[in-house]
């Protein structure tokens, strides 16, 4: 079956515990923010933004140049194993490309 939405899942082992993940997660996801200067001087401390909890993450990539609505969502899992963690990921589309992709065949239906 066709897919009408991209989306991608992996899973990651790791010898690091959940907290480890965390801290490395957060040396590169900034929280999110709803005004950005576009400035050419300007440039972001990290290369993503969103959030990080306890568990969970929920990253997307900071846009400079381009729309944010174009770049994916990066949605993952911290889960305790005996020797580590296991993370697992979902990158799919954001939620307006999605209601985009949805509708546009619409219009071209007889």
């Amino acid at each position: 079956m066709i897919k009408a939405l991209p989306t991608e899942e992996f899973t990651i082992e790791t010898y690091l515990e959940p907290e480890k993940v965390k801290d490395k997660l957060l040396k590169f996801v900034e929280p999110h923010k709803s005004i950005r200067l576009n400035l050419p001087f300007n440039s972001p401390d990290k290369p993503y933004e969103g959030k990080v909890e306890n568990s969970f993450f929920l990253i997307q990539r900071v846009s400079v140049n381009r729309k944010k609505v174009n770049l994916p969502i990066i949605e993952g899992r911290v889960y305790l194993r005996d020797r580590g963690s296991i993370i697992k990921v979902t990158i799919r589309a954001d939620t307006f490309w999605k209601y985009v992709n949805l509708t546009i065949p619409l219009f071209f239906m007889p």
